[in-house]
């Protein structure tokens, strides 16, 4: 949780009942450090080879099937990210001058929960710590960059699982839960 705010969220967790939740730890200045702070809680619990999923706030619509299939992929796998195809053409630019188009068809756009054994997201974290020229976007950037021997399976994400970025983002989430609560 974001610094200041810890003791607020706990009250609130608790007068809600989410029994679920087992602590709210602070959170770092930057993502890397808020993800080394929850591994250390989580090691500091002493659950040895846990499997740890980690999400983004900013993707409140994330559905059961995506959660349950990012612990499904633990029992087989190290390292699994949450993904869903690219629509769009994609270039890489230099300077504004466009110089390649990689096929589409080879093309994810990541989402979160991503998902990793305790050990391997713990020891890649070690790893770019060491490392002041690197500033990680997210966990599977730093498994890729710092242990390239681990694979990084895809979970199959969903549109619906939306960042929420920009204003306009809220008015399409907004849109998507009143679809939901429509349907149910």
């Amino acid at each position: 949780m974001a610094r200041g705010y810890t003791e607020r969220v706990r009250a609130l967790l608790a007068e809600g009942g989410y029994g679920k939740v087992t602590a709210v730890i602070e959170g770092g200045v930057t993502r890397p450090d808020s993800t080394r702070a929850a591994l250390a809680a989580i090691a500091g619990q002493g659950r040895g080879e846990a499997g740890v999923l980690l999400h983004d706030a900013a993707r409140p619509l994330v559905d059961q099937r995506i959660i349950a299939d990012c612990v499904a992929s633990l029992c087989v796998h190290e390292a699994a990210g949450v993904a869903v195809p690219a629509s769009d053409t994609i270039v890489v630019t230099d300077n504004g001058v466009m110089h390649s188009m990689p096929r589409r068809e080879t093309l994810l756009r990541c989402q979160t929960p991503q998902c990793f054994r305790l050990a391997v997201i713990a020891r890649a974290h070690e790893l770019a710590a060491a490392d002041p020229d690197f500033a990680p976007t997210d966990d599977c950037g730093v498994v890729l960059r710092y242990l390239p021997g681990v694979d990084v399976h895809i979970v199959a994400g969903s549109e619906r699982n939306i960042k929420i970025t920009y204003p306009q983002d809220l008015a399409v989430a907004e849109a998507l839960l009143h679809d939901q609560l429509g349907a149910g």
